[in-house]
């Protein structure tokens, strides 16, 4: 390919980014004053907060049950629910575990178990419904009902609705879990809502603001600002074919080598800043999972497939020594960056992973930053979701450009001096 095409191909691409510049300034932007304050993918301090307030009969948006019985109606599909008299968020059952919205009336007791990007944890819904098939008992002998939300109606892990018998068989397994999804449920119930208040600007403004955040954890969100593929159709830019072709081979690499340095100034952070050690030489298992340019280069590639349900992402990162017993990792998993913490023990002078310790689950309780325990396929550990490192958020888009001062830095030292306080 002729250099000079290249120089007029980019020259381009220049121009495509200098008139989406104007269209923000314009107010043809995706911006958004919920997401600001908190990522769209946050379970609690996102997703829960905003139902639970839009739910909450008792909320400040001053409408009563409105907002409630349309969410029976839309998501919980249920027509004769019968008098409601108490919604919560966070139950706490028996054993310190907490449902994420329970709905009660003289007829139901509903739980909810919402997950946004993390997996299930081992009994979880097997206690809430015994939990509330207890309480049902000491009421009205309600019919109690889980509903499990996800992004897209993913179904909920054996281990978590079902105890085990002494030879390790799922046995008592929670019959009827109801699936309901943000893609669709969740999205159904907002525009219902928006009906019912579209001459109420400042509820119909803040409803509008969480749609879009929705629609962004599940793929449905069309931004208002001009993208590329528009962009070079309008402007009948087809001539540069062969120059997007012949980056489309190389595009992997070029981003691997990229999140690869991305790595390596953050590695040079915590080492100089902190005083941690890289320990990744000194694992006996989980290796696989530790990153180098070329797994960095098809995390890229391989989440190209998963999109398409063709390939599993495997996850990459670095460890570093925080303590005698936990080290603080640093990974990008299915889609975002994670930084979190691990327990280990020694094996000779080598570090080997083990289930979280009772000292990192006693972290993980009642603390401010967005700390949350993971029970991933390949590790069980607790961290901070940093958000999605495949999609282009500014934010996170400003890591890879520059590295000096990505936002990721801040999150190390406040999960770093977080654990060193305790």
């Amino acid at each position: 390919m002729e250099k000079n095409n290249y120089h007029n191909f980019f020259k381009t691409i220049k121009e495509f980014k200098a008139q989406q510049a104007k269209q923000k300034m314009r107010g043809l932007n995706d911006y958004n004053m919920v997401n600001v304050v908190r990522k769209e993918n946050l379970e609690v301090g996102m997703h829960s907060n905003v139902i639970y307030s839009l739910i909450n009969p008792e909320g400040v948006h001053y409408q009563g049950d409105l907002f409630l019985k349309l969410f029976i109606k839309t998501v919980l599909k249920i027509s004769d629910f019968g008098e409601i008299f108490e919604v919560q968020a966070e139950e706490q059952t028996d054993n310190n575990r907490r449902i994420d919205f329970t709905i009660k009336s003289d007829k139901y007791f509903i739980g909810i178990e919402m997950k946004v990007d993390s997996g299930d944890l081992k009994k979880q819904i097997y206690d809430y419904y015994n939990y509330l098939k207890k309480e049902s008992d000491k009421n009205n002998k309600q019919k109690v009902l889980i509903y499990y939300l996800t992004k897209y109606s993913k179904k909920p892990w054996d281990g978590s609705i079902c105890d085990k018998d002494k030879d390790g068989n799922y046995i008592d397994c929670v019959k009827d879990v109801r699936n309901i999804t943000f893609d669709k449920d969740i999205l159904n119930w907002i525009d219902a809502s928006q009906k019912e208040v579209k001459n109420i600007t400042n509820l119909n403004e803040a409803l509008e603001n969480y749609k879009s955040i929705v629609q962004k954890i599940t793929n449905k969100y069309e931004s208002r600002v001009l993208n590329m593929k528009d962009f070079l159709k309008q402007e009948n830019n087809i001539e540069f074919l062969d120059e997007i072709f012949e980056m489309k081979n190389s595009v992997h690499k070029i981003l691997g080598t990229t999140l690869h340095e991305l790595f390596r100034n953050l590695e040079n952070y915590i080492t100089t800043t902190h005083g941690l050690e890289l320990v990744n030489s000194m694992l006996v298992n989980k290796k696989e999972h530790i990153q180098n340019e070329s797994r960095c280069s098809n995390w890229f590639y391989n989440n190209e497939k998963n999109l398409k349900g063709l390939q599993k992402v495997e996850s990459v990162g670095n460890f570093f020594k925080l303590s005698d017993s936990i080290l603080l990792k640093l990974e990008v998993a299915t889609l975002h960056f994670h930084i979190g913490l691990v327990s280990y023990e020694l094996d000779d002078e080598n570090y080997k992973i083990i289930d979280l310790s009772d000292e990192l689950k006693g972290l993980i309780k009642d603390n401010d930053i967005e700390l949350f325990q993971r029970d991933w396929r390949w590790i069980k550990w607790c961290s901070i979701d940093c958000g999605d490192f495949i999609s282009l958020s500014d934010e996170n888009v400003a890591c890879y450009k520059n590295q000096e001062n990505c936002h990721l830095k801040n999150e190390i030292d406040k999960l770093i001096n977080f654990t060193r306080g305790i």
